[in-house]
């Protein structure tokens, strides 16, 4: 599913069974205040995403927001691995951002003398969601927010990972908020505690996947590591843990070039968003170069390893002045973008960023490109003077200069012949 949105620069993806709890206020109130609660839960949801994504902007990630049945998350990128530190800090924003609201709510009812019914009770809504909610999230039960600030926060402060603290912590405190919700027969308290059980018991085990880290490094090396990451996501309880191995299972199908396989891993991440460079992959393998050029053409979208595939997007769309802009702007993929231009018959194209890279480099081997390049334009004169200057930066693609057919028109010509003697 396509971001709904963009804010301050963070995608914003949105379920449509976000709005089936706020929805379900409609049993115990009016239109009215059944509109209010809705706007005001949407609003501090995403309040508190935007906790997490704009710390983790600072501290140089790129996130992305999804609001789904239970609330919503903010993921970090492919490949990200923050310190303990800021797993602490980033966590910590998003009730932080809730309690923020919150005071200044609890301010206006103060300062509001005897309001109107509707905004009275709209008041007392925003006090709960902010601040009641941000309490309760701050519980240390994972894998809600206070657990994960306490599992960062013990690992920054001591240094090593304290997952049996954190997972009998968890466990403790799932079971009597259960009790609670037994007695108080809420079933939303009941899942909370649930989930505080589970994480804490799955933590508990230990580690079920070898580290996350390798098996970027084992993917791209070629290894078949997919019945690997199979068991792993098997055996794996933590819910973003499980978002991250299907994502690498997926680029391991995508490694064999199985996008079935690879389609079907993206499904087993929940609610989490497979990365960007993943989706445009996916859609370049459906043929949707479209899709592709939404997600990478944004400022900084693509990564290295994206670029060749925004050139494809480009070329298949023939926006050729496109591909000069992004070869200009990214020395990075200059010399491919010129080849691949060339290759369309964007001869004009080809030719401008040939002499941008002669121009910023120096070396020969552009110039004796654009020779190329003005031979295809029928520019014969330029064509050799573009062969001379070749010979004088050294290149040793004029060895190739007798059978090269794309330098033909020129090839009988005194200077060319002078070039090929010398």
């Amino acid at each position: 599913m396509k971001p709904l949105f963009t804010l301050f620069g963070v995608p914003v993806r949105i379920e449509p069974m976000f709005f089936l709890i706020p929805l379900l206020s409609l049993s115990s109130r009016d239109l009215a205040s059944a509109a209010v609660w809705t706007g005001l839960v949407f609003s501090g949801v995403l309040l508190h995403e935007f906790g997490h994504a704009l710390t983790m902007k600072r501290f140089g990630f790129a996130p992305s927001i999804t609001l789904h049945g239970l609330g919503g998350l903010t993921h970090f990128p492919r490949g990200a691995q923050p310190t303990p530190r800021q797993r602490f800090f980033i966590t910590l924003a998003g009730p932080g951002a809730g309690l923020a609201l919150g005071s200044l709510v609890f301010l206006a009812q103060r300062l509001v003398p005897q309001p109107a019914p509707l905004v009275s009770l709209a008041l007392a809504d925003a006090l709960w969601i902010n601040v009641g909610w941000s309490v309760v999230n701050l519980l240390p039960i994972l894998p809600w927010d206070g657990g994960l600030v306490l599992d960062a926060g013990l690992e920054w402060a001591t240094g090593k990972r304290r997952d049996r603290v954190v997972a009998l912590t968890s466990i403790v405190g799932g079971g009597a908020i259960v009790a609670l919700a037994f007695v108080t027969r809420n079933i939303l308290l009941g899942y909370f505690g649930g989930m505080g059980l589970l994480q804490g018991y799955g933590r508990l085990k230990g580690p079920q996947t070898p580290p996350a880290a390798n098996w970027w490094e084992r993917i791209h090396a070629g290894e078949d590591v997919e019945k690997e990451l199979e068991a792993g996501l098997r055996a794996e309880t933590d819910p973003a843990q499980r978002a991250y191995l299907a994502e690498l299972l997926a680029w391991a199908r995508m490694r064999k070039r199985d996008f079935e396989g690879a389609r079907r891993a993206v499904k087993q991440m929940g609610p989490f968003v497979p990365s960007l460079s993943l989706r445009a992959r996916l859609a370049a393998a459906d043929n949707d170069p479209d899709t592709v050029l939404a997600l990478l053409s944004p400022e900084g979208a693509a990564s290295d390893t994206d670029l060749p595939l925004l050139v494809s997007a480009l070329l298949s769309r023939e926006r050729f002045d496109d591909v000069v802009k992004l070869g200009r702007k990214v020395p990075l993929i200059a010399d491919l973008a010129a080849t691949r231009l060339f290759g369309e018959k964007a001869f004009a194209q080809a030719l401008e960023l040939c002499t941008a890279e002669r121009a910023r480099t120096g070396q020969g081997r552009f110039a004796y490109n654009e020779a190329c390049c003005y031979a295809r334009l029928g520019r014969l004169d330029d064509a050799v003077t573009a062969l001379q200057q070749a010979k004088t930066l050294g290149c040793a693609e004029l060895a190739g200069l007798r059978t090269d057919e794309d330098l033909e028109p020129i090839r009988d010509r005194p200077e060319v012949q002078a070039l090929l003697n010398g």
